[in-house]
């Protein structure tokens, strides 16, 4: 089921967005989870009952596989069940607003990335206020790919820029990457929603829309067996030791289309797993050493290498910092974002 999302309500008026990144300041200075609101002072009989592990994609795509492979792990690490719980819904946004309003327990958990967060939050589309999640770790990081259909016409950006119109975009919900990007590269699109990357990238090799952008991991499969053609990179090279760096080999960067140094490593997708606002320092000190634990593990590393996932794990406060930059740097296009989603 598709549909082409509404681009309504303003961004964040001048006083608010000051008080947006005047809180994220603060934040960025203190620990994951900081001096904790929770009525709980230490961990209690936590973990007590299973730990629902939200994603809110439909089953099938990169944060679902990712969720799937690390909730096993955790459910060793914890002593308790995992059960992955996907929750999709506008586009991505419904899994992350019911895990925040949860109780801060610990016991709910979801994998998300804050730049689909900062720009639902920006746009006025919700009022949950996404930047006080707790994170708990990043899983990876990488590039997003912009694809087109493998038997497109369009073999280069030049091409697909030469059209002069307005091109069907599929995505998994309007992101800042996607009108970042878009708007650095001159192409004008219409936003076409699905559930997930699975079903949007099948919609761009169906030929429903002409054009996507999502992480190198979720394309790779669909350039590899040609349904899928990459024309740009936006991020940064992956190295040597990512599974997939071989499918975008020679395929220019958005910076080198643009002439825009470090806008593609701006938008790159930290896959990360946060929590509700309020927890317990203990509780998310003991969920972030299980992350972490997880990724230290080598049984772990070759399940993710025989998976064709590239963990970048970062531990819980280096996390926050990245999620509450990102909500920062989205900040400063307020304007590009207001005339995308106004209307």
């Amino acid at each position: 089921m598709v549909a082409v999302q509404k681009r309504a309500r303003p961004l964040l008026a001048g006083g608010a967005a000051a008080a947006l990144v005047l809180g994220l300041t603060a934040c960025a200075g203190s620990d994951a989870g900081g001096e904790s609101t929770a009525a709980a002072s230490d961990c209690g009989g936590f973990p007590d009952g299973d730990i629902e592990f939200v994603v809110p994609y439909s089953a099938g795509g990169g944060f679902d596989t990712w969720a799937r492979l690390i909730a096993p792990e955790l459910q060793e690490r914890l002593g308790v069940s995992v059960p992955v719980v996907n929750r999709e819904g506008a586009g991505g946004i419904t899994g992350v607003t019911e895990v925040y309003g949860s109780k801060p327990d610990g016991q709910r958990i979801v994998i998300t990335e804050p730049g689909i967060l900062a720009t639902t939050l920006l746009s006025g589309e919700v009022s949950t206020d996404f930047t006080s999640m707790v994170t708990l770790g990043r899983a990876t990081v990488g590039p997003e790919v912009i694809v087109v259909k493998g038997d497109s016409p369009w073999n280069t950006i030049e091409d697909v820029q030469a059209e002069g119109r307005e091109l069907l975009m599929g995505t998994g919900g309007l992101a800042a990457v996607n009108i970042i990007s878009f708007d650095a590269l001159g192409l004008p699109f219409t936003n076409v929603v699905h559930e997930g990357s699975s079903e949007a990238l099948l919609s761009v090799i169906r030929g429903d829309t002409e054009i996507a952008i999502f992480p190198l991991g979720s394309v790779a499969e669909g350039v590899r067996g040609g349904d899928l053609k990459p024309l740009v990179v936006v991020g940064s090279e992956p190295g040597a030791d990512n599974p997939d760096a071989d499918v975008i080999e020679g395929v220019p960067t958005l910076d080198e289309v643009t002439g825009e140094d470090g806008l593609g490593a701006a938008l790159e997708q930290h896959r990360m797993i946060v929590a509700p606002p309020g927890l317990s320092d203990c509780v998310v000190d003991t969920l972030a050493d299980a992350i972490t634990d997880t990724f230290e593990s080598e049984e772990f590393q070759d399940l993710a290498r025989d998976a064709n996932l590239t963990p970048a794990h970062l531990g819980a406060a280096e996390a926050q910092e990245v999620f509450d930059g990102t909500f920062v740097t989205f900040e400063r296009y307020q304007d590009l974002l207001a005339a995308q989603l106004e209307g």
